[in-house]
């Protein structure tokens, strides 16, 4: 993945190369999966993260066997 550039201040972010991994609860019989997204564009009140990436630390793992929790839901503050 990489930013390939922003749109304004409100932090709308421009990815190019994105993949989305689908990670599945423990419980969950189907595996978990990634899907190809090439460019990307994310709104700037979606955005709460954006950082490098170790690319050798994220080829090694195996992410259709990788399971996770549910992450709960999200809080605004006014």
């Amino acid at each position: 993945m990489s930013l390939e550039g922003y749109i304004n201040m409100a932090a709308t972010t421009v990815l190019g190369q994105t993949t989305e991994r689908i990670i599945r609860p423990h419980d969950d019989e189907e595996p978990s999966s990634e899907v190809q997204h090439g460019l990307y564009i994310v709104r700037g009140d979606n955005v709460t993260v954006v950082g490098l990436v170790d690319e050798e630390l994220d080829e090694s793992i195996n992410w259709n066997e990788v399971r996770g929790a549910v992450i709960g839901g999200v809080k605004h503050s006014a």
